[in-house]
């Protein structure tokens, strides 16, 4: 099947093709999910957003056992944040979460309220830190990302399953733990997660180049695209054979967060691997993770599914409200 997304000369897709002849403002509004916020003004959508994930992570601490800072490597922002059922099993289902902030900024603790309603289920919640840029590069967050999965599955070596997930730029990480080969680099198994949810990710990282949004990445061309999982479709299209892929993204995304992940969804589909997906009905790109405060949230619900669902998701893409 011809796809109708260009390649470029290395025959990688354009996602970003849309936005190729953009200047760096207009692309830096283009990804700057403020400025879609559905409810929000636009110019205080972050600060609320931040006071609103603070808020839902402090009631979660309240309510729960959990360890704070958990080293995973030498850095300091290398460490976990893990949430644990209060009767904890040993085969309990590991869940790793990677919190976003277009890498540069937020932290494990405040993503908290991602572990509400799991850790009742029995679901042990790992929160992942990293190195946040400037200090650190994609490349080094990636790597990080890895490592902090790895000391995970030798922490829980009897787990039922680890399963991912990420919002954001954590949607995007999560997206590139799909393309390592765990075996070679960790001697760990090859079918390292069982599923992986990214939310509302970037899967093209090559409009951000030219846009403010860079200054702290210092992405060029060539490191933007070696970090975006579009270079890594057939890796990804071969992991959807052992690790369950879905996808969840607002309907009231900004226009680039939508487009890029209704375009991913059909390149994989295009090599073979037909990935569902959850186009939540009135949430933007905050409200989407913030929703996670309500137990019948759609993420928390896809989350649960997942989890404990024996069999793989079959729909081809559904609406929730």
């Amino acid at each position: 099947m011809e796809s109708r997304i260009p390649v470029d000369e290395k025959g990688i897709p354009h996602i970003h093709h849309e936005w190729k002849n953009c200047d760096p403002d207009t692309l830096t509004e283009l990804f700057s999910p403020s400025k879609y916020s559905r409810v929000i003004d636009p110019d205080d959508a972050v600060d609320v957003y931040v006071e609103r994930l603070q808020e839902g992570s402090e009631k979660t601490r309240r309510l729960f056992k959990h360890e704070r800072n958990v080293a995973y490597g030498e850095k300091p922002l290398q460490v976990l944040d893990i949430y644990l059922p209060e009767s904890l099993l040993e085969d309990a289902p590991v869940l790793l979460y990677i919190h976003g902030g277009y890498w540069q900024f937020l932290n494990p603790a405040s993503h908290g309220l991602v572990a509400q309603h799991l850790v009742p289920l029995g679901v042990v919640v790992v929160l992942v830190g990293y190195t946040l840029c400037p200090e650190g590069t994609l490349s080094q967050i990636i790597q990080e990302c890895k490592d902090a999965a790895a000391f995970c599955a030798r922490r829980y070596p009897k787990s039922r399953g680890l399963y991912i997930s990420g919002h954001s730029a954590g949607g995007h990480l999560t997206a590139m733990m799909l393309t390592t080969d765990w075996q070679k680099e960790y001697k760990l198994p090859r079918d390292l997660f069982k599923g992986a949810v990214p939310m509302s990710p970037l899967f093209d990282l090559r409009p951000l180049v030219t846009t403010s949004i860079n200054d702290a990445l210092g992405l060029t061309s060539d490191s933007a695209l070696a970090s975006s999982p579009i270079s890594y479709l057939p890796q990804i299209a071969k992991a959807c054979q052992r690790c369950r892929l879905l996808i969840i993204y607002g309907d009231h995304e900004a226009p680039s967060f939508k487009i890029q992940a209704q375009h991913f969804i059909q390149l994989l589909k295009e090599h073979g691997a037909d990935t569902p997906f959850i186009e939540v009905e009135k949430r933007d790109h905050f409200e989407l993770l913030l929703g996670m405060v309500n137990k019948d949230d759609p993420c928390v619900k896809a989350l649960e599914e997942m989890i404990f669902s024996d069999t793989r998701v079959t729909e081809e893409g559904v609406n929730v409200g």
